[in-house]
């Protein structure tokens, strides 16, 4: 059985990318750390949100630090009373204007939160309103084959 699509010079250089963010990565969490938070807040739509959810699995087990992960939908009705202006939010979207996301990100910008997204669609420089509202973007895929995602 073959994956439909599977590229896997493709994969190596995606991660390739990804690994050349590190620099970027690490001064976002160093700017997070410097500045306090009291929340890790991890919050998108659909495929979005399961592409985060293990990292605040993995906060969760392997750390005390406070973090949750909400659906933005959920989100936008109350589904998460801990935030306040020292919550730092993580939010993706494929496409840059996810309805709930960007709602979500208005929303958690409103309450002083801090936000950051991974652009994993777009290149520095693209149009993506999601983007516009945060603090920093990475972008993390530069080439990808966007005919298996229809498929989600």
């Amino acid at each position: 059985m073959s994956m439909v699509n599977f590229d896997e010079n493709q994969i190596i250089a995606n991660g390739a990318k990804i690994y050349d963010q590190r620099a970027k990565i690490e001064a976002i969490a160093d700017s997070i750390v410097d500045n306090g938070f009291d929340l890790l807040l991890f919050t998108s739509s659909g495929g979005s949100q399961a592409m985060l959810d293990p990292f605040a699995f993995y906060i969760r087990h392997m750390s005390r630090l406070p973090v949750e992960n909400v659906l933005s939908a959920n989100l936008l009705t109350g589904d998460c009373n801990r935030i306040t202006d020292k919550t730092v939010a993580f939010l993706t979207s494929k496409s840059g204007d996810t309805a709930e996301t960007v709602k979500a990100a208005n929303w958690l910008k409103e309450q002083g939160v801090r936000l950051f997204t991974g652009e994993f669609w777009h290149q520095p420089g693209d149009e993506d309103y999601l983007a516009s509202l945060t603090a920093s973007a990475v972008f993390l895929r530069a080439q990808l084959d966007r005919s298996w995602c229809s498929t989600f």
